[in-house]
């Protein structure tokens, strides 16, 4: 019974935790790349006209990217 048990665990906990890594490592990827897109929102700001200020610019160009 004990034997069993073990053996199930030995299964089940590795499989857990590379299910938990691949989760923490997609998150990061999208976290990643989110920021990167952000900050070439922000250089093609300054690229236009000099001004990281988004919002403003927005409201300056109606389309923007």
């Amino acid at each position: 019974m004990m034997k069993q048990f073990f053996m199930k665990s030995e299964r089940i906990y590795p499989l857990f935790i590379d299910i938990l890594m691949d989760i923490i490592y997609y998150l990061y990827m999208i976290l990643f790349y989110m920021i990167s897109a952000l900050n070439d929102v922000k250089i093609n700001a300054m690229k236009n006209d000099g001004n990281p200020n988004l919002v403003t610019d927005m409201k300056r160009k109606k389309s923007y990217l």
